[in-house]
């Protein structure tokens, strides 16, 4: 819109904006931008270690050929989707150490909530901990556990400074994890 009149829809080549791939068994993608790298785990965890490997390995095919400038975020992020047995009324804190609350004097039962804490470990480190709660078609309760974890600082772009944050960034992430969790959470995917 311009001085009150619509203006028409206008195209513009925006240039190379990416290139995402997808290995044959669906279990990992990484997408290639010109402003950073992006490796996915998919469907079937493949375990922090192989994913890290993976990681590395592609980080140094793309650093080969894009021979980035400036390097100044590394992350892990997981997203877990678990299903809990838990019935209408019952407390989240059975499952959940740090659920979202009301007042005591507002009713309790609740199908719903989402939750965002964002917090700061360490100067260059964020945290960023999502907790979503909702009931699929199937009446069954999802949590949704997003973690990510990121340190923000200049970063030379050699594997071994890489690899060592990345392994920092996923105790963290790890621990972050298993503290959410009550143990009767833990045991159900053990």
């Amino acid at each position: 819109v311009e001085l009150g009149r619509l203006l028409p829809p206008a195209a513009e080549m925006l240039g190379f904006q990416g290139v995402m791939l997808v290995n044959a068994s669906e279990t990992v993608m990484v997408q290639f931008r010109p402003d950073g790298f992006t490796v996915n785990n998919l469907k079937t965890y493949i375990g922090g270690d192989r994913l890290k490997s993976e990681a590395l390995r592609l980080w140094s095919r793309f650093a080969d050929r894009m021979k980035p400038k400036d390097i100044s975020r590394v992350a892990f992020r997981y997203i877990n989707q678990l299903q809990l047995p838990i019935q209408p009324g019952e407390d989240f804190k059975k499952y959940l150490t740090s659920p979202p609350e009301l007042p005591d004097t507002l009713p309790q039962s609740f199908s719903e909530f989402l939750s965002r804490v964002v917090a700061h470990p360490t100067e260059h480190t964020i945290l960023a901990v999502t907790q979503r709660l909702t009931t699929t078609s199937s009446a069954s309760v999802v949590l949704l556990l997003d973690i990510d974890v990121s340190e923000n600082r200049a970063f030379s772009g050699e594997t071994a400074d890489l690899a060592a944050t990345l392994d920092s960034l996923r105790i963290l992430r790890n621990k972050t994890f298993f503290e959410l969790l009550t143990e009767k959470t833990v045991n159900l995917y053990a």
